[in-house]
């Protein structure tokens, strides 16, 4: 079912809904005060005529009659009957309309039970319990409520014309909203349709809206396809990658290990294994970290852990130091670091972990020393972290590329690698909101500079 469709259903049916139940209540209410109007009235005109009777004893029958004369018309239809303490009958109007349950009534009607009324058929019956001078009567009257029923009949059709006009009336009303309502929505799924989700990038034109949710609606998808987008391009890049450039050091790897089979020195066989072994778990780290990735992008709750950041350096640290025990780490923490709460943000520690790992990596690959420098400082709200190293530049025009795929600057000939270590920790750093820049210092140095948000605390 269309918005459109549902809008109008559900105004429509619920608005008529309550006033077929306002009008049934005004109708319900109106008979029930016309029987009990009506039925007051047969007892004040029971109490009436036992008035007279009561009033002028000595009445013959002549006056009786006349009097049933006069107050013929009161009532269309009517019986009356009065009875005196003796439940004798002493009144009986001229009307020959039979009252079937007379005497069903006068034996329940007492002192007690004053008061009876009932229906026979379309005619109200009322049995009723007065005292007059001292005397006790009983009264039964049986009438049909000409006029009353005419208005209440009358009444009926008003609601019932009054509601289908309504429901007309309404009806075009709720197509009229539906419309206003659920345009926006159609134009922009008209919008939706006439992209083209086969082509390499895509892009969704802006709709222009009045509603707020439908700009938010339209702000979001854009969102949505640009974060599609982002990971449609880095998995596609990181398979090419992983196909095309691990491909040739797993074969690099089985054909070292085929050669090593028939080396006889044991020197050299030990120097080759370890080298393997660096390749192999280079390589698998970088898989890893994919896998990891791929993991982090499709969880609500990826980034909710607080961690601690020199933490992380100094297990990346410990590792590569176990592995190059006579490098060197220098880290140094500035004045506004020294309470620990500037050290926390919020992310994955595997991930933050992996981008400290490489870059300390690079640092030492890409060095003419034994020694990197780590500085921790902060600033608005920021944790900044600089991994220094003195070594061979990346040239000025090399810079602007050094985070994309596929590329590796003129200083890393010399250098083992597979070229995704940058790749992924700019990757990683984007996922956390933070920042990652190169720079050279004096023309000696290379310079990382990583900026996090700190984490808030209560």
């Amino acid at each position: 079912m269309t918005i459109k469709r549902q809008i109008v259903t559900y105004v429509f049916s619920i608005v008529m809904v309550l006033l077929g139940g306002a009008f049934i209540f005004i109708f319900t209410l109106f008979s029930e005060y016309r029987e009990e109007e009506f039925q007051q009235r047969q007892k004040e005109k029971i109490r009436t005529t036992l008035k007279f009777l009561t009033d002028v004893e000595e009445m013959n029958e002549s006056i009786t009659q006349a009097m049933d004369k006069i107050s013929i018309h009161d009532f269309y239809d009517e019986k009356l009957l009065i009875y005196n303490e003796n439940k004798k009958l002493i009144h009986s109007s001229l009307d020959d309309l039979p009252i079937s349950i007379s005497s069903l009534i006068l034996e329940q009607l007492s002192e007690e039970n004053p008061w009876i009324e009932t229906k026979e058929e379309q005619y109200d019956v009322i049995g009723v319990y007065l005292l007059s001078h001292g005397k006790k009567f009983y009264g039964i009257s049986k009438a049909y409520d000409e006029f009353g029923v005419s208005k209440l009949a009358y009444l009926g059709w008003v609601l019932f014309i009054v509601y289908i006009l309504i429901a007309i009336a309404l009806l075009l009303v709720s197509l009229f909203i539906g419309n206003k309502i659920s345009a926006p929505i159609i134009a922009f799924t008209q919008l939706l349709r006439s992209v083209n989700f086969d082509k390499r990038k895509i892009s969704l034109p802006y709709f222009d809206s009045q509603q707020a949710e439908i700009k938010e609606l339209n702000q979001r998808f854009s969102e949505l396809m640009e974060r599609l987008e982002s990971s449609y391009e880095f998995q596609k890049h990181a398979i090419h990658h992983i196909s095309h450039e691990l491909k040739t050091p797993i074969a690099v790897l089985v054909s070292n290990f085929e050669k090593m089979e028939n080396e006889k020195d044991t020197e050299k066989l030990k120097t080759q294994l370890l080298a393997q072994k660096e390749r192999t778990k280079s390589l698998a780290d970088i898989i890893n970290t994919l896998l990891e990735i791929s993991k982090l992008e499709t969880s609500s709750k990826a980034f909710d852990s607080e961690i601690r950041i020199d933490e992380l350096l100094f297990d990346s640290i410990n590792e590569l130091s176990s592995i190059h025990p006579d490098f060197i780490f220098d880290l140094n923490y500035d004045l506004t670091v020294e309470n620990e709460k500037n050290l926390r943000i919020r992310g994955n520690s595997k991930l933050i972990k992996s981008v400290f790992y490489n870059l300390l990596l690079n640092s030492i690959n890409y060095n003419v020393s034994n020694k990197t420098y780590i500085q921790l400082t902060s600033d608005n709200n920021k944790l900044i972290i600089k991994i220094s190293n003195p070594g061979q530049l990346i040239g000025k025009e090399e810079e602007p590329f050094i985070f994309q795929h596929f590329f590796r600057g003129s200083n890393s000939k010399k250098v083992a690698g597979f070229g995704l270590g940058l790749v992924l920790v700019k990757k990683i750093l984007d996922m956390h909101k933070a920042e990652v820049n190169y720079c050279s210092k004096d023309n000696k140095h290379n310079v990382f500079t990583i900026k996090f948000n700190q984490a808030k605390t209560n």
